[in-house]
């Protein structure tokens, strides 16, 4: 009878432990996506900083809006969602990899610029699409999925300086991210203030 009793005693307590090690498995997830959210949001920040300076620099040196609002949009690139346009065809390497032992991967992958065929075809793009001559032409060469929620929201320019406020909507697309914050886009704002150079250069 005290066996029988000792192991529905040392089930319940194994029963227990799983439970809570589940509990406390669940909350710490919990914490690391909070914690991964935090980060994306501080670097997005970061990169609207630039972005508002990028367009500034712009503009302090004479460009009109157009070429003001290109280089804020490139700017932001990095969060700028998943790329639209160009279509990015990945090509298949036939197995090749396969074929190869773990040295010949590892003595290929040191050899081997740090670049993806994405990277290598933005690179090839931003040139165009700054140099583009008209809105229209824009979507058809370089377009990501939120670049429709970044904005210039405030632009001051005087004698002395330029001021410009870039702010975006930045959706929120990690996991659990109802927990923390109740919307499913947060807005962020970057700003610059540059002082003005180009009435100097006219002269």
């Amino acid at each position: 009878m005290r066996r029988v009793m000792r192991n529905i005693s040392s089930r319940r307590r194994a029963g227990q432990a799983l439970i809570e090690s589940c509990l406390v498995v669940a909350l710490i997830s919990l914490i690391l996506f909070g914690l991964f959210q935090v980060a994306q949001l501080y670097s997005a920040r970061q990169i609207l900083q630039h972005a508002a300076l990028a367009g500034a620099r712009a503009r302090v040196v004479g460009f009109n809006a157009f070429v003001v609002h290109k280089a804020v949009r490139v700017a932001t690139i990095p969060h700028a969602g998943r790329m639209l346009e160009p279509v990015l065809e990945r090509q298949a390497d036939g197995g090749r990899w396969r074929a190869w032992t773990p040295g010949q991967a590892w003595d290929l992958a040191l050899r081997a610029r740090p670049a993806t065929p994405q990277t290598a075809l933005e690179q090839a793009r931003i040139p165009l699409y700054l140099g583009a001559a008209h809105w229209g032409d824009l979507p058809g060469i370089l377009d990501y999925a939120d670049w429709d929620t970044v904005r210039i929201a405030r632009w001051v320019e005087g004698e002395a300086a330029v001021e410009i406020t870039v702010r975006q909507d930045l959706p929120l697309r990690l996991p659990f991210r109802a927990a923390f914050y109740a919307h499913e886009q947060a807005p962020l704002e970057g700003a610059a203030r540059l002082e003005n150079h180009f009435p100097l250069y006219l002269q």
